[in-house]
Formats: C-alpha cells, sequence, structure tokens
C-alpha cells in the first residue's frame, strides 16, 4: 500500500514538472513505463468461494504486513497475504458483537483493527 502511494505521489509530481522546451511534459508521453516483477492477482471467477468479492469500499495494510480490505455485501473484511492468498475474514452481517450493517473503512491504531460501520 505504501509503494502504491509513493508511485501516486511521484506521478503526481512528475505532471508538474516542465521540459527544457518550457512546454510541460505529459505524463503518458514518450517511452512506456515497463513495471516488473511477479504479477499479483487478488480474485478470481474461478471456483473458490475465498477469492471471489464484488466491490472493495476501502483497504489498508495492517502492522502484520497483511492487506486488509471491506466487502460491504458480505459485512465482512478479508485479509490477504503478501503474496494474494487469502488470510481469512473478519465480521459478518448483523447488529451483535464482531458483526456489521454497512463496514465503509478501515484503519489501525497500533495494533488494533477498527472498522467504520455507518449504521
Amino acid at each position: 500500500m505504501a509503494a502504491a502511494r509513493a508511485i501516486l505521489a511521484a506521478s503526481l509530481a512528475a505532471a508538474g514538472c516542465q521540459s527544457d522546451q518550457g512546454s510541460p511534459r505529459g505524463l503518458f508521453s514518450g517511452e512506456p513505463w515497463i513495471v516488473s516483477g511477479p504479477e499479483l492477482r487478488i480474485g478470481s471467477a474461478d471456483d473458490d468461494p475465498d477469492y471471489i468479492f464484488g466491490s472493495v469500499v476501502s483497504m489498508e495494510q495492517g502492522p502484520d504486513r497483511l492487506l486488509y480490505t471491506i466487502h460491504q455485501r458480505e459485512a465482512s473484511v478479508r485479509r490477504w497475504t503478501e503474496d494474494g492468498r487469502s488470510a481469512g475474514s473478519i465480521g459478518r452481517a448483523g447488529e451483535g458483537p464482531g458483526e456489521f450493517e454497512r463496514p465503509t473503512d478501515i484503519g489501525f491504531f497500533g495494533d488494533s483493527l477498527w472498522v467504520w460501520d455507518l449504521y
């Protein structure tokens, strides 16, 4: 997550730079960017229900280096390892302890996960 934020910040900074000719250089002009390294996919249209999901409304990397994602339709928080494997889920639909009605945001305070439930 921190790497994605750094790339976004660098892209925005580069978009504001000007070339020696005095005209602004377009972010997508010139040579294409090539990203090398392993490909990572989270999610699947195959049979495994742990990897099938709809829209993700929020995500955060935890202090345990897992990626936490909110899935509103399921009213749950899913956890993912660095190599894209499912590490389980937290919560379910309901109004009791450990249950969510409409989770919308997540974050960490130290090693404690907090979930903002809209209702």
